[in-house]
């Protein structure tokens, strides 16, 4: 009888071991994708920063140094590249807002949302830029594989605290 206070103790600090081993997971998680966001808002920045300080030739200057087309195909490249960064601006924004307020408690939405939203955001890049260039794969695709892997590590760690959460009180509860 004397070794059951003892026994519960125990099982209290392994809790809380792996409550604090879940948040350490969703915080490193938290890190990557804010470093993907900061990385994607940055890029998706400057450029239009450069366009609504320099006019069109400087924005495409920025982007394709010494580029010569004609009228209609600048405005349509124009077009088209303000439409690219502003996407990554605002995808920037969105992974680091979904990190913040969803994947640092450790919800399985935010964890969804991150992961499909972003992932796509990524697998278009790899289609449509590395696929055709054949340079090697960018830091900020790691950052994201890195991201999903802590944030479901946390997830998993969350789960099975809850389920050991759940145990302890059904056994206090039973005569």
């Amino acid at each position: 009888m004397a070794k059951k206070p003892i026994r519960n103790a125990q099982m209290i600090i392994k809790e809380n071991y792996f409550t604090y081993l879940y948040y350490a997971l969703n915080a490193i998680g938290v890190f990557w994708y804010i470093r993907w966001g900061w990385i994607h808002i940055k890029v998706g920045y400057d450029p239009l920063n450069a366009l609504s300080k320099g006019g069109d030739q400087a924005f495409i200057n920025q982007i394709i140094p010494n580029a010569s087309w004609s009228a209609e195909n600048e405005q349509l490249a124009v077009g088209l590249l303000e439409q690219h960064h502003y996407n990554m601006l605002f995808f920037g924004i969105f992974a680091i807002v979904i990190a913040l307020i969803y994947n640092l408690r450790g919800r399985l939405d935010g964890f969804l949302l991150n992961a499909l939203v972003i992932g796509a955001v990524d697998y278009a890049f790899l289609v449509a830029v590395v696929n055709r260039i054949g340079f090697s794969i960018p830091p900020p695709i790691y950052w994201y594989i890195y991201a999903v892997i802590f944030t479901a590590l946390g997830l998993i760690v969350k789960r099975l605290v809850n389920v050991k959460k759940r145990n302890r009180q059904e056994v206090s509860t039973q005569p």
